[in-house]
């Protein structure tokens, strides 16, 4: 049976979760408490999101946070999971047959997800749906970077997130609007690149993790700025991790290629048009 998961616990969906992952390559089992705020921020509509149950168990599932992407109401795939006894029966294509007219007459335009892009499995299953691959996401270990500088890296404890529009020139994933930030502005930690009273860059950065969640510097400039940040970032923040930076922003991809950062992880990004 196909419902929504509105009345289901978080912990059922999240037991659910680290067991359909349990053999996955990156680490998934995290706290219920992780689990909730995370979902929380990526704006998770309970309602619109759908899991497949044997009697009363959960065993399969999909999560959809809803919000703007651009610029149409969109949904984003936050988590799909089913549990290897239930596998390679196609549940996944149950839910959204089913959950699809939901979505629609809810307002959404387009879906969105993304994937590892070694994940072909999970490729196939959504490419079954109707998602076809968009762009590709590029994450980076942290580096301790070493450039003198006479700028200051101010932290900020009372920060508006809309102050730093001007500042960011790339693309941002689902996961690092300002939309994630203000949900619990307390989970991050803000910082100004200063010289003197002018303004030159800033970043974001996720308390439990490292993540880099926004950052930018005037103008793009990445050659002229981007080692002055990072030699900030890095001495104020050292287990950061740099996170979905779209392959469509090519300066930043080659400041990154060009000082030595290495790759992480690969994903797509898959779209979904209704």
């Amino acid at each position: 049976m196909i419902k929504s998961l509105e009345n289901i616990a978080p912990e059922k969906i999240i037991d659910c979760l680290h067991l359909s992952f349990s053999d996955y390559t990156l680490p998934v089992k995290m706290s219920y408490a992780y689990w909730v705020e995370r979902w929380g921020a990526a704006r998770i509509d309970y309602a619109l999101s759908f899991g497949y149950f044997d009697l009363d168990d959960l065993v399969g599932f999909v999560l959809h946070g809803i919000d703007t992407r651009y610029d149409k109401i969109s949904f984003f795939n936050m988590g799909t999971g089913v549990i290897p006894a239930f596998r390679g029966r196609k549940i996944v294509k149950q839910i959204y047959d089913m959950c699809y007219h939901n979505l629609v007459r809810a307002g959404c335009e387009q879906g969105l997800l993304e994937v590892l892009q070694n994940n072909n499995i999970a490729i196939r299953t959504y490419q079954s749906v109707g998602f076809k691959l968009s762009q590709e996401l590029i994450s980076y270990h942290g580096k301790a970077v070493d450039y003198p500088n006479d700028f200051i890296f101010i932290k900020i404890d009372d920060y508006n997130v809309e102050d730093y529009n001007h500042l960011k020139t790339r693309h941002l994933s689902w996961e690092q609007t300002d939309a994630t930030i203000t949900y619990n502005p307390n989970e991050f930690d803000c910082y100004e690149l200063r010289f003197g009273n002018n303004l030159y860059g800033f970043a974001i950065i996720k308390k439990s993790n490292g993540n880099l969640t926004q950052f930018g510097v005037q103008n793009g400039n990445w050659t002229k700025l981007g080692l002055t940040l990072f030699d900030h970032i890095s001495k104020s923040s050292p287990k950061y991790r740099i996170v979905n930076i779209d392959k469509r922003d090519t300066d930043l991809i080659s400041f990154f290629k060009n000082n030595n950062f290495e790759e992480q992880l690969k994903q797509f990004e898959m779209r979904l048009a209704f």
